[in-house]
């Protein structure tokens, strides 16, 4: 899936508060949407994507994990319990993840994250580790795109292009 693409319109299971549903990307409309896509979803991986839920929602950013049939493949997994705050979008066909163009020879311990505006499109990917610091990066994609003082897609690309240039110190969102 190229930069600057809408969403594509599939709809797979997801869990949302503990409730399982089918649902689109479409469905996180009306906010950007930050959708991490790690290699391998443990529990472990879970619990740290969880916890940084609060960082993206103080910036009106929504963030999601999507599974693919690859990342669970052999893993023992069980519903998400509805305090699971973390919408997880499964994809058991792969039709989605073929669309989105994921990668799937991450190592373990590894994510690809891709940002969505808040009218569905693809605004930037990122190949990064799933700790504190490879999270610290997507948190800081995130203020860059999608925070009130970064330039938005209605200004001339001139003008984005001259407000990228400047260097803007980027702060870690969530303490670790």
């Amino acid at each position: 899936m190229n930069i600057g693409t809408l969403t594509p319109p599939w709809r797979v299971p997801t869990f949302v508060n503990g409730t399982l549903q089918f649902s689109s990307l479409s469905y996180f409309k009306g906010q950007p949407l930050v959708l991490c896509c790690p290699s391998l979803l443990t529990a472990q991986e879970s619990i740290f994507l969880e916890s940084q839920i609060s960082c993206f929602h103080d910036r009106q950013t929504t963030l999601a994990a999507f599974v693919s049939r690859h990342t669970t493949q052999n893993l023992p997994w069980t519903k998400p319990t509805s305090e699971f705050r973390l919408p997880l979008l499964t994809d058991p066909l792969n039709r989605l993840s073929r669309t989105l163009g994921l990668s799937r020879h991450l190592a373990p311990k590894r994510g690809e994250t891709l940002f969505f505006t808040q009218n569905g499109r693809l605004e930037f990917r990122l190949i990064h580790d799933l700790n504190v610091s490879g999270f610290k990066r997507v948190l800081e994609v995130t203020e860059r795109y999608f925070s009130s003082n970064s330039p938005r897609q209605d200004q001339p690309k001139a003008l984005q292009h001259q407000i990228e240039k400047q260097e803007r110190p980027l702060s870690l969102l969530c303490p670790p």
